[in-house]
């Protein structure tokens, strides 16, 4: 990146190590199979997703399975606002939320949440990775800050409420 911004030239950088991409590029353009699914700066391709290919292909996501109606998407007992369909008749609609977008409480505040069993922990590095299991059984993974990992002393096969904080909804 220094190299780049030294020699004040344009270049272009094929690869496909999405985190070389996103730290080197001013722009960034995701194909797949000879089709553009999204282009835009780094940001804005890793934070808005456009395609479910995106999301996937850039980071670590934790999928839910969901349906859609009324301007509200629900899987299981959460419910978060989904304002592009406000249709009458119930749709299908797949939930992606990455790892480090979910706050984790003991109880219940009365915000949109869902409960989850703590399977596994893992905390040598730079972030905690909580590892959990819904009701559903779908597996779920969360990066928390070490410090607030700490301070929340979290035991395996203890159930907590997972909040997230970004939801991606697609229909």
């Amino acid at each position: 990146r220094r190299l780049h911004e030294e020699i004040h030239i344009t270049s272009v950088l094929v690869t496909h190590d999405q985190e070389e991409a996103l730290e080197v590029a001013d722009r960034v353009v995701v194909m797949n199979n000879s089709k553009i699914e999204q282009e835009g700066t780094p940001d804005e391709v890793f934070h808005n997703a456009k395609t479910q290919f995106v999301m996937e292909f850039l980071g670590q996501v934790n999928v839910f399975h969901g349906r859609v109606q009324k301007g509200k998407a629900t899987l299981g007992d959460l419910t978060v606002d989904y304002p592009n369909y406000s249709g009458d008749h119930e749709r299908p609609a797949t939930v992606y939320m990455r790892p480090h977008e979910f706050e984790i409480r003991r109880q219940s505040n009365g915000k949109p949440s869902f409960p989850a069993r703590i399977t596994r922990t893992h905390s040598a590095g730079a972030v905690a990775r909580v590892f959990l299991e819904t009701e559903d059984a779908a597996s779920v993974l969360v990066e928390l800050p070490l410090d607030e990992f700490s301070n929340l002393a979290l035991q395996e096969g203890e159930t907590v409420h997972l909040y997230p904080k970004n939801a991606r909804v697609f229909v």
